[in-house]
């Protein structure tokens, strides 16, 4: 764009918005006013085009598509609420790359905005298994636990018990309770109808 070359940066997203209205499926215009959206620090825009733009990067690269613009709004943009819907689509995507910071991070995410969610007890089964991937079996097993004592109904509360013990050869009712097994963000901003939590991710190394 012509004015994003010439380093008009703020002209070339109101242009890119105009192309949106104009034509809602133009994804390309979509994901490049939200990129510019978050060089500019404009959260509005970025949810405005969130969805529909990690949608469009799953189509065009796959969950590493996905899982990349999420790890990328979550630096620039720590306070950013997220919905539901995309917050799950993001720890899937997360799963199929094998991309440990997306599923815990959107692990931690669900947790806190959204803690009556039914994607929870898959969440954590994911989260434990990168816990446990990267040296940290004591985490791990804490997650594990919490998933079992908070969704004993669940049909992954049995997988969770098997992945107990094989960690640890013993029953679930030997472990002590965690006190928690994340590092939770410290605070929640009154966002209107969601709730923004504030949690670094670090950068892909």
């Amino acid at each position: 764009m012509d004015l994003l070359s010439r380093g008009y940066k703020r002209e070339a997203l109101a242009r890119l918005q105009q192309l949106c209205d104009d034509d809602e499926n133009h994804m390309e215009a979509r994901l490049q006013a939200l990129y510019l959206a978050l060089e500019l620090g404009q959260p509005g825009i970025v949810d405005a085009y969130l969805e529909g733009s990690l949608q469009y990067q799953a189509r065009k690269h796959g969950p590493q598509g996905t899982a990349e613009l999420y790890r990328q709004v979550r630096t620039a943009m720590p306070d950013l609420a997220f919905s539901e819907r995309v917050l799950v689509s993001c720890l899937l995507s997360g799963e199929k790359a094998k991309d440990p910071r997306v599923i815990v991070d959107a692990t931690k995410m669900l947790l806190l905005l959204f803690p009556e969610s039914v994607s929870l007890p898959r969440a954590f089964l994911a989260s434990a298994e990168v816990q446990v991937s990267q040296g940290r079996p004591d985490l791990g097993v804490g997650t594990l636990m919490n998933l079992i004592q908070r969704y004993p109904m669940d049909a992954l509360a049995v997988i969770a018990e098997r992945r107990l013990r094989e960690l640890q050869g013993t029953t679930r009712n030997s472990f002590s309770p965690p006190s928690r097994t994340f590092d939770m963000p410290s605070k929640v901003h009154d966002a209107g109808p969601r709730a923004s939590g504030k949690n670094s991710l670090p950068p892909k190394k």
